[in-house]
């Protein structure tokens, strides 16, 4: 509602200033909490991503992600279970959608991942690696083909040759 000014009314009963009232007392307040462990140091992480003195790689989270071997080693082992069962059974079941969307978000990751763990590795096993993960993308990239086609054949045919490629990427990483 305008006024005859052009000024908006308040709805009734909403108060001009929203926040503690002036006549409550300091007991009312909740208590002090220590810094909840997204913190660190007292500054929010959310912080870092605006620190314009941080490294590219640490403001978008890379170097934290990257940190722990143990952790991007069981992100590789939980996406290889995803395709071996979840993206299996789609393909079989020729939901298209969701094989393509299941195949496409575990393609982000182990190509994140595996890129990782072979940095770790001597001058031969990165090669080694770097080739096995090169193929296995070029099959996942087939198998993308064929859910796009909606082919069963050979959707089916390109998820064995993904499956034996990510074995082989994997197996080559140790």
């Amino acid at each position: 509602m305008l006024t005859k000014q052009g000024r908006r009314k308040r709805a009734p009963g909403v108060r001009k200033w929203i926040g503690r009232p002036s006549h409550s007392s300091s007991s009312s307040l909740p208590p002090s909490r220590p810094f909840p462990p997204s913190t660190q140091n007292g500054f929010d992480i959310i912080y870092e991503a605006r620190d314009l003195d941080l490294p590219q790689s640490t403001r978008d989270g890379l170097d934290q992600v990257r940190s722990s071997l143990a952790a991007t080693k069981a992100r590789i082992a939980e996406a290889e279970r995803r395709v071996d069962g979840k993206l299996g059974g789609y393909v079989q079941k020729a939901y298209w959608t969701l094989a393509r969307e299941e195949l496409r978000g575990q393609l982000g990751t182990l190509r994140f991942d595996l890129n990782t763990v072979a940095s770790s590795l001597s001058k031969d096993g990165k090669t080694a690696a770097t080739e096995a993960k090169n193929e296995f993308l070029a099959a996942a990239d087939k198998l993308d083909f064929a859910i796009r086609q909606k082919n069963s054949d050979k959707a089916n045919a390109a998820l064995a040759t993904t499956q034996a490629a990510l074995d082989a990427a994997i197996a080559t990483l140790g």
